[in-house]
């Protein structure tokens, strides 16, 4: 029996898509509950009703091919309707060919951008994987890079903008007026990214295809200004979303797009902004932030819901299960093979690139130094492990809490204990920083280091002892906010062979290059004074050096205690990098698998 689709627009003044029958089988009534979110049968009419959106169109017809029944699209919805169904057509199709090419290595053509490296001495041609990613984007409306760090994806998508103004599928910026008067702008492309790539992604837009960019940043007043001023591309942070929401622009590319991996503020804007644009391209070296719960917003950003539905609830039913955990909280744990049924579900609109299948990068190698803590120390980290194994199991301890409590066992690792208001603390050694000076000035002198630290208070006492010692160096932590500062130690790091130490705290571990390859002292050497419980962030840390350029091997020394969780936590580290999952874990279950004798 035929289908019925028709729009109903609601009080509100939104557009929803209503199906209907004259008599539905439990069979078709049960699919069509699943063709959109949220799904609300409307008894008076006989219709599911749900939003309307290209994903609900989309799969309304791909239910009614699996029911063997036709649908009947009712008045303006039947264009808009076929023009998504052709869409979506199409771009699998295209998904198969590139498959095949990649497979394959199907030579591609080739495409205008500079061959020539940002040295402007050696030649860079793109490398296979960049161009597949610019073939692919030229005929799909979204993909998601899903490469190692240090593989190339900002030039990847550099090269993606160029393509498309080369092949008309974005106009170039123009200054409109609403209803109300205000300008925004229409067309042209904009780049969001963490702030430390503001200035990188102007350089390589200017470099890779000569376009000119606009970075949208400053005060309010400037940045009000700056976006509703026209240019090839619009650059933004993460934290300035707001001040370009109002502009509608053609294409939209999301670096680290892990950023958008809950509902925020920030994430609603960029769904807006991706819903009004034509083409989207998300990049991220750790799609996987903390779990597989974290992929559901970045890809309803990319394809609209498409891929993992439209609605947060539906794809928690679909891939998860409702289980109490240690302690009697309740969390989602994945149902047996739902990393694989996500994966598959994805795989039409991302393309998985590791360093180990594209570049011939040098080895990289690990080792643990261990010392052990004074008694003192070790008396007060038994208590607060004692205190943090008790506290976490709490039903009504939340995740912060249980995060805060096992910050302080890091803490007590590294040799204090900060108070919580950050006003003094506990003081119990200087062992670490005392053996981190000791293999500077011996095993590493007159190499060039990068030392990932956790803590300002630590960083600040390193940074006094590499003063007192007049060892020239660098320092990047929470107190350092210009990013003119930040831009010029990189670009400083990157020439001058005096300057041997980068200290950086390990939450700023994106979006840098710190081989230093044209320096006559190249780095490729890395200390970790502290670890923190992120996987993210020690996989982007270790990739400042380990990428692209780096012609030398690559190591990675780690300060520990002998029996403290920094050891356990190095230890999970490498175990899940070996087994290439980018799922990192901050639950409850997690911290208290740490606390396990």
């Amino acid at each position: 029996m035929t289908l019925i689709a028709r729009v109903h627009k609601t009080r509100e003044g939104s557009l929803h898509l209503r199906v209907g029958q004259s008599q539905f089988s439990d069979a078709a009534k049960g699919r069509l509950q699943r063709v959109g979110s949220p799904a609300r049968w409307i008894m008076t009419t006989w219709e599911w009703d749900y939003p309307l959106t290209p994903a609900a169109v989309v799969a309304l017809d791909a239910a009614a091919r699996d029911l063997k029944e036709p649908v009947e699209w009712r008045d303006e919805l039947k264009a808009y309707a076929e023009r998504y169904v052709a869409m979506a057509a199409s771009e699998h199709a295209v998904r198969l060919a590139i498959e095949r090419v990649i497979r394959e290595k199907i030579p591609l053509d080739a495409y205008i951008t500079n061959n020539i490296n940002m040295n402007l001495r050696d030649p860079a041609p793109p490398l296979y994987h960049q161009s597949v990613s610019y073939h692919w984007m030229l005929r799909t409306s979204g993909l998601y890079l899903a490469w190692d760090p240090g593989t190339g994806k900002s030039r990847a998508g550099v090269d993606a903008i160029g393509g498309f103004y080369r092949m008309g599928q974005i106009r170039p910026m123009e200054v409109k007026y609403g209803a109300d008067g205000r300008p925004y702008l229409e067309g042209g492309a904009l780049v969001v990214c963490p702030k430390t790539m503001l200035f990188t992604w102007a350089e390589e837009l200017k470099h890779w295809q000569n376009a000119t960019p606009l970075i949208v940043a400053g005060s309010s007043t400037k940045k009000l200004r700056l976006s509703n001023t026209p240019a090839h591309v619009h650059i933004v942070n993460y934290q300035g979303l707001s001040y370009v929401q109002h502009n509608t622009y053609d294409a939209v590319i999301f670096d680290e797009a892990h950023w958008l991996a809950n509902h925020t503020t920030r994430t609603t804007i960029a769904l807006g902004l991706a819903q009004r644009s034509r083409k989207k391209l998300a990049l991220s070296g750790t799609p996987v932030s903390n779990n597989l719960e974290s992929l559901f917003y970045q890809f309803l950003i990319l394809d609209g819901g498409r891929t993992l539905g439209s609605s947060k609830k539906a794809y928690l039913e679909r891939f998860f299960n409702s289980v109490t955990g240690a302690g009697g909280f309740s969390k989602h744990e994945p149902k047996p093979e739902a990393a694989t049924a996500i994966a598959q579900a994805i795989a039409e609109c991302t393309y998985v690139v590791r360093k180990s299948e594209v570049l011939d990068l040098p080895e990289k190698t690990h080792t643990a130094q261990y010392l052990e803590m004074t008694p003192e120390q070790a008396r007060y980290y038994q208590q607060l492990k004692n205190d943090a194994v008790t506290f976490i199991q709490d039903a009504s301890v939340t995740i912060e809490q249980a995060a805060a409590r096992m910050a302080k066992l890091l803490q007590c690792c590294q040799g204090f204990v900060l108070a919580d208001d950050g006003a003094g603390g506990r003081h119990f050694t200087d062992a670490k920083t005392e053996a981190l000076v000791e293999l500077l000035t011996t095993t590493y002198a007159n190499r060039k280091v990068v030392v990932w630290a956790q803590h300002p208070y630590e960083i600040e006492r390193f940074s006094r002892l590499m003063a007192d010692r007049q060892i020239p160096h660098f320092r990047l932590d929470g107190t350092i906010t210009s990013q003119k500062i930040r831009d010029a130690q990189v670009s400083q790091w990157s020439t001058d062979p005096a300057v041997r130490v980068f200290v950086r705290q390990l939450s700023m571990s994106e979006g840098v290059t710190l081989t230093a390859h044209e320096c006559a002292v190249p780095c490729y050497d890395c200390i970790y004074l502290g670890l923190n419980y992120r996987f993210v962030d020690w996989k982007q840390s270790q990739d400042r050096i380990h990428r692209i350029g780096q012609r030398w091997p690559c190591s990675y020394t780690y300060l520990l205690t002998k029996d403290g969780i920094d050891r356990r936590v190095y230890l999970k580290v490498l175990e899940k990098d070996q087994v290439s999952s980018l799922v990192s874990d901050t639950s409850k279950d997690y911290y208290l698998s740490l606390l396990k004798d």
